[in-house]
């Protein structure tokens, strides 16, 4: 396992293909049944891929989630700034670039 990688308590990689297929679980399950619990979720995947290695080494990347950023957290009543980061909660941590 790299180091650059974030990982959950289990030890298992947070890949980025992991979390964006995640994402994409996430956001199909809220266009079926809008719920702001699910968008508060979404939020949450996007700001551990907006942390992840590979995004922050990438710009197309970190402009894309940034804007799906911006979308998704009216929808979940979520400020940029409110702490709602489940996985910090669980002891998870984020990798830093």
């Amino acid at each position: 396992m790299s180091a650059s990688q974030p990982t959950s308590r289990g030890g298992i990689a947070l890949g980025l293909d992991t979390l964006d297929l995640s994402l994409q679980y996430l956001m199909t399950r809220y266009a079926r049944q809008p719920d702001p619990e699910v968008a508060r979720a979404v939020t949450d995947h996007l700001e551990m891929l907006m942390g992840h290695p590979e995004v922050a080494d990438n710009l197309t990347y970190r402009e894309l989630y940034n804007r799906l950023l911006a979308t998704w957290r009216p929808l979940a009543g979520a400020s940029p700034t409110r702490d709602r980061r489940w996985w910090r909660r669980m002891g998870i941590p984020m990798a830093r670039s």
